[in-house]
């Protein structure tokens, strides 16, 4: 399943509930293209999907950046969001594209590593350098934020894709 970001944007119409009223129980694997980090709306319909998708095996998403003032609104909106009731039981491989270590992305990685008891792969793909060139973040700096967050999987393997070498 592939969901484009303009496609979120139409679940968050009315309103974006915690989780939806169906279980997505048969859902397995998850694709999401253009996804914005920085759209308040945008991670407030991922968690809820995450909520509602109990046997959630795959999470593949390619990163879109917008702009730095929205990214600081939604890393806020990530501090108060209440995260006792997602479980990710069923995730193991999680693949995340064309990020440029904002602070909304590394939480986002916080949480998948907290809440994914049996995570064995999580990929990182770092966004080409001219997209990227403001942080000036290497490959030991992401690897070394991302080895302090709490793993409940202690099979989690972190797998950094430089985008110079891909």
């Amino acid at each position: 399943m592939g969901v484009y970001c303009f496609a979120l944007k139409s679940l968050d119409a009315g309103g974006i509930p915690a989780k939806i009223t169906t279980t997505l129980i048969h859902l397995k694997v998850v694709k999401l293209e253009y996804l914005c980090f920085e759209e308040v709306n945008e991670i407030a319909v991922l968690l809820c999907l995450l909520r509602s998708s109990p046997n959630l095996e795959e999470l593949e998403i390619l990163v879109y950046k917008v702009d730095e003032y929205a990214e600081g609104q939604a890393s806020n909106f990530l501090d108060v969001q209440e995260y006792s009731q997602l479980t990710l039981n069923q995730l193991r491989q999680v693949k995340l594209q064309n990020i440029s270590v904002t602070r909304s992305e590394m939480e986002i990685i916080k949480l998948l590593l907290k809440k994914s008891s049996i995570l064995e792969k999580m990929l990182i793909k770092q966004a080409p350098m001219k997209e990227n060139i403001k942080n000036k973040v290497t490959e030991i700096g992401i690897l070394k934020q991302v080895t302090r967050f709490h793993r409940s999987s202690p099979r989690a393997a972190v797998i950094y894709e430089d985008p110079i070498i891909s």
